[in-house]
């Protein structure tokens, strides 16, 4: 490894289930419900695989909704010694109207977003790049601020989508490969650089090549056969009527911000959801 180089572990995890989440009814930044009981029994079993495997956790990072917070402060009971950091910015995307409700034309959003369209958003709500500018410069700024050589994220679904797009190949028309069950874990190295950039080459041997072989395995075993937001499953219904957009036909912008250069990410595991079995 590059000598003027260091590393963070970094361990991102999905929200444990709230009952929201078990009806199929979209929570985003506006419904801020709490963990219901399998979310909590989920957020155990996340702090458990956690200690068990020995990881020397420095800091957890949640969002301000209490979902997150609350799968932060279970893990956190491991972890007596470690900081404790709310993020507001690293809020779950905002879905507008359809915050509270079930029967929604999600599909047709998602649609859209997988068409190129990053700007199209449901009525009210935020469309990926917007959650991008928001979430992307604090998540920089914290891994180049804090000593914590490891540090648990609790974070949702939507919001890790478009953080493991944006991060690995600083654009966002691959986040629907990116999947997202409740306490999953996903762990990357950070390897961070005082002064000069990474050169392309080690770009493509320490990032893009680990995140591509995580992402075909992933599609060969079936995961990308449904795509869920706040474990609504998509299903083909709704009119681009309903979508509000800030692009034209002739827009096609995949990232709202500009990227450290200094900063590789490599993937060890994507959506590990073993420790979630009750065998």
């Amino acid at each position: 490894m590059d000598v003027q180089s260091s590393q963070k572990r970094l361990i991102l995890c999905r929200h444990g289930e709230t009952a929201f989440n078990a009806a199929g009814i979209l929570q985003g930044s506006g419904v801020n419900g709490s963990l219901s009981e399998l979310g909590r029994w989920q957020a155990g079993r996340l702090r458990d695989y956690l200690k068990k495997n020995n990881e020397n956790v420095g800091l957890i990072v949640t969002s301000a909704l209490n979902r997150a917070r609350e799968t932060g402060e279970i893990v956190a009971e491991a972890y007596p010694d470690a900081a404790f950091v709310v993020i507001p910015e690293l809020a779950e995307i905002g879905w507008g109207e359809w915050e509270g409700k079930k029967d929604v034309p999600i599909s047709t959003l998602v649609h859209a977003w997988m068409s190129g369209d990053l700007n199209a958003r449901g009525p009210g709500g935020e469309s990926p790049l917007e959650v991008e500018k928001r979430a992307i410069p604090k998540f920089y700024e914290l891994l180049k601020s804090r000593l914590e050589s490891t540090i648990v994220f609790c974070l949702h679904g939507r919001l890790l989508r478009i953080l493991l797009a944006s991060i690995l190949f600083n654009s966002l028309e691959d986040m629907q490969g990116f999947q997202h069950h409740n306490c999953c874990i996903n762990i990357l190295t950070a390897h961070i650089r005082r002064d000069s950039p990474w050169p392309s080459e080690s770009r493509k041997q320490l990032q893009d090549d680990p995140v591509r072989l995580l992402l075909d395995k992933d599609a060969a075993e079936g995961f990308k056969t449904k795509a869920i937001d706040d474990n609504v499953t998509v299903s083909n219904h709704g009119s681009l009527d309903a979508l509000a957009s800030d692009s034209d036909e002739t827009d096609r912008v995949v990232t709202g911000v500009t990227h450290d250069t200094r900063i590789l990410f490599t993937p060890e595991v994507l959506n590990l959801t073993s420790h979630l079995s009750r065998e």
